[in-house]
């Protein structure tokens, strides 16, 4: 059994800031002091300067100067950090000390995790900037973060990079208005800096700011449903629920639906079908179709029925799942005049990618290939366009013929 030394518990309390930059200048924290470091172990402080005098000709720590946060004096000091080969060596020593047998649980203690005391005395006023930058799901610039913020030291390719412990320490510690406020900075950030709609809209839902996001929501309904993902469900799934209006939770179902969340598409065809029966009813339908219970959505389908763009649309792909490939042919014909006519092709790309499955599956090749051909020419959904290029390699396996390949 090996014995923990003095040097490789000066090693372990450096480890655990390894995520201030070594290029920090101001307000660094005092226990990264020589003074600092000897009162953490249990030294004096000379023997830690012997410690630490021999780590630094071995190449094991690195230098800098900052002035030191809550500290009267206003003169930088040397402050003191792993090298990445002082921290290649600390790993390599905790695997040769729990191979002997020694304990080595009080030495590895709390690397790797900060709490988020230490985080707020180490930001300061700047806590607000770094709950932001925890929230975004977008690449932040090096130039829009604080230069002094000592909790993002990683920049890959000009962007800030703030790590996983860090951002999980703030995240699952910070408490509901701490949460809020990031967001809705967060929401502000991406309006100041052109990010997407979807990421502000999901600061906005968190933040609690309902009428911006119902606005942006009935606004750009189809740009959502065209490019959905899990987080932007989440969202909207948290928003429709708490707002409950029947447009709002129908473009939050249909994005639960394109995801395959069909536990939040089941809450909110829920309620809708208390809200508005009738899209309740369509909602239930596709949802019915995701968990391959075909025979009843046709049954709902039918019923549902009235002649309209988005029942006539339903009903086909009931038909269609049911092998009914003639009929569904046909209802899918009617549909596809009346939202020609109607000049609302929301849809139609799945619309004729469903029909020309049914071509398909009746041997009409040729149609079905101007069908997929035609559905390429009008989607905007990335999802949508691999699955057309599934089916158009499918239409060639069947059928035999190479065709012009679809670009995705």
């Amino acid at each position: 059994m090996k014995e923990i030394t003095n040097h490789d518990r000066i090693s372990a309390h450096l480890f655990r800031y390894n995520y201030i930059r070594t290029d920090i200048e101001f307000d660094a924290p005092f226990e990264i002091t020589q003074d600092g470091i000897a009162m953490s172990i249990g030294v004096s402080r000379g023997h830690s300067n012997i410690i630490l005098k021999r780590m630094e000709e071995n190449n094991e720590i690195i230098i800098g100067f900052s002035s030191i946060k809550d500290s009267h004096r206003s003169a930088k000091r040397k402050v003191y950090f792993l090298s990445e080969f002082g921290k290649s060596l600390f790993k390599a020593r905790v695997k040769e000390l729990k191979e002997s047998g020694t304990d080595v649980e009080d030495l590895i203690k709390g690397i790797d995790r900060y709490r988020l005391e230490d985080i707020r005395r180490i930001t300061g006023d700047r806590m607000d900037d770094l709950g932001c930058m925890a929230v975004l799901q977008v690449k932040v610039r090096r130039e829009d973060v604080p230069l002094e913020s000592p909790l993002v030291p990683i920049v890959r390719q000009n962007y800030a990079v703030m790590k996983d412990s860090i951002r999980n320490t703030l995240l699952s510690e910070a408490s509901p208005d701490e949460i809020r406020r990031w967001h809705s900075k967060a929401a502000d950030w991406c309006m100041d800096h052109g990010a997407g709609i979807e990421e502000r809209l999901q600061h906005l839902v968190y933040s609690f700011r309902d009428r911006e996001a119902v606005r942006i929501v009935r606004n750009q309904r189809y740009l959502l449903i065209d490019n959905p993902d899990q987080r932007l469900s989440d969202a909207l799934g948290t928003l429709a629920l708490r707002y409950g209006r029947p447009d709002i939770i129908d473009t939050a179902a249909r994005i639960s639906l394109e995801v395959g969340d069909l536990e939040m598409a089941d809450r909110l065809s829920s309620k809708l079908l208390r809200i508005d029966p009738p899209k309740g009813r369509g909602l239930r339908c596709e949802l019915y179709l995701k968990r391959s219970q075909a025979e009843e959505a046709l049954t709902l389908a039918r019923y549902h029925y009235n002649g309209d763009v988005d029942t006539g649309l339903i009903l086909g792909m009931c038909l269609l799942e049911t092998s009914h490939f003639e009929d569904a042919v046909e209802c899918l014909e009617r549909t596809k005049g009346r939202m020609i006519s109607e000049g609302c092709i929301f849809r139609l790309d799945e619309l004729l990618m469903y029909e020309a499955e049914a071509q398909i599956c009746m041997k009409e090749y040729d149609s079905a290939s101007i069908l997929i051909d035609a559905a390429v020419s009008f989607t905007r959904s990335q999802r949508r366009r691999v699955s057309l290029l599934a089916l158009k390699d499918r239409l060639n396996s069947e059928h035999g013929v190479l065709l012009e390949g679809i670009q995705v």
